[in-house]
């Protein structure tokens, strides 16, 4: 029999938090700075593909392609990093940890970071030659102390090429699963590649980064077919884990298949394969084509964050968006504006010790969406309600 004690806590338990109570939410955005502008630092013509994440030791690392002459995908590029120690102030100078050759056409291209929470390593995976060569060549470096300093490239184009022979991995965050029954602390990285069709591929390791393999695949249909507008094509991705251990995508829809918006996709068996059945077409996300951030929110109920572009024309209006049901419905009144004008790529980061804060790294300009990289620090502002 239950103590009256017990039955005491219970029931106050009931009075303070219903079952019919929520999270709710209201963010904005409590301060911005500029990481990158374009000329500057280093004299790059332009800074492009933002990417952050959180490192074992609880700072957040930003990277991006610095581009040395030009603003296209090819040509010669550093690997700008910064950091922060409390995802609030950038007080460190760029520092650039990787170079192309000075002659090379086609040089590398970003490319996603990881951070294994479980020894501390972190990963960056990026392509060479995707888009001169018949087949590029992806490497991963790596580093054991945060982020500091970083080893000798790892060439993977292997594992890659058993299913595609060009990759652009990412733009975004790699992924270690938390949840998945069996496949806990596996480290996932995917990407798009492929002639004429894209094809959305997956690499993965079960021993935490030591050797990787080849997993799923997703092709465009009819596939190595390029004949123009409306054609199911999947294209740059972000994903995350789900509380269930599935692994969901946001994928840029290349030919604007059924709507102008995202492909949603997902796995359920770590990325080894996915199901044609589990592709769906999100309604309250425009999107004029262009790469995207998601990010999944444990820490509030399962709340589910996208950034993109929010537009079906243009890139402009840089938008985050959130779902209270994993992505199944997107209300339209269910999003901050964070900048209305010309705006692009995007990635979202939770902020190690702030769980009521995300942070939201992105391209935008006045007069032009490659003009700078911008890290905006948003408050969820949260509100436990009842329905």
């Amino acid at each position: 029999m239950l103590s009256s004690t017990l039955l005491f806590v219970l029931g106050s338990l009931a009075v303070f938090y219903p079952i019919d109570a929520k999270w709710r939410f209201a963010p904005y955005v409590e301060r911005e700075d500029v990481l990158w502008r374009q000329h500057d630092p280093g004299d790059v013509n332009e800074y492009r593909i933002p990417i952050i994440g959180p490192t074992a030791d609880g700072h957040l690392v930003a990277i991006s392609e610095a581009r040395k002459l030009g603003g296209g995908d090819s040509g010669n590029k550093f690997l700008a990093m910064l950091r922060s120690d409390d995802g609030v102030q950038w007080s460190s100078a760029t520092k650039f940890i990787f170079s192309d050759l000075s002659d090379v056409t086609d040089g590398m291209n970003l490319g996603e970071m990881l951070t294994d929470m479980e020894t501390g390593s972190m990963f960056i995976i990026y392509s060479h030659c995707a888009h001169a060569c018949n087949v590029s060549t992806t490497y991963i470096i790596r580093s054991d102390d945060n982020g500091l300093s970083w080893k000798n490239a790892v060439n993977v184009t292997n594992v890659i090429c058993n299913v595609t022979k060009t990759f652009d991995p990412g733009p975004g965050l790699g992924l270690q699963l938390k949840h998945h029954p069996r496949h806990k602390g596996r480290l996932i990285f995917c990407g798009h590649g492929g002639v004429g069709s894209e094809i959305v591929a997956c690499i993965y390791s079960n021993d935490h980064g030591e050797t990787w393999k080849g997993g799923m695949a997703l092709p465009g249909i009819p596939f190595h077919s390029d004949e123009g507008r409306g054609l199911f094509e999947p294209n740059e991705l972000q994903m995350i884990e789900l509380k269930d251990g599935r692994v969901l995508f946001t994928i840029r829809n290349e030919k604007d298949y059924n709507d102008a918006g995202p492909i949603f996709a997902s796995s359920d068996d770590g990325c080894e394969t996915i199901s044609m059945m589990s592709i769906r077409f999100p309604q309250g996300l425009p999107d004029p084509v262009c790469a995207a951030g998601m990010l999944y929110h444990e820490e509030h109920d399962g709340l589910l964050l996208h950034s993109n572009a929010y537009s079906t024309r243009q890139r402009i209006n840089m938008t985050v968006s959130w779902s209270y049901d994993e992505g199944q419905t997107w209300n339209n009144s269910d999003h901050l504006q964070v900048w209305p004008g010309p705006s692009a790529y995007s990635c979202l980061t939770a902020i190690p010790g702030k769980p009521n804060y995300v942070g939201l790294l992105y391209e935008n300009g006045i007069y032009f969406r490659y003009e700078r990289i911008t890290y905006a620090l948003i408050n969820l502002q949260p509100t436990w309600e009842e329905d």
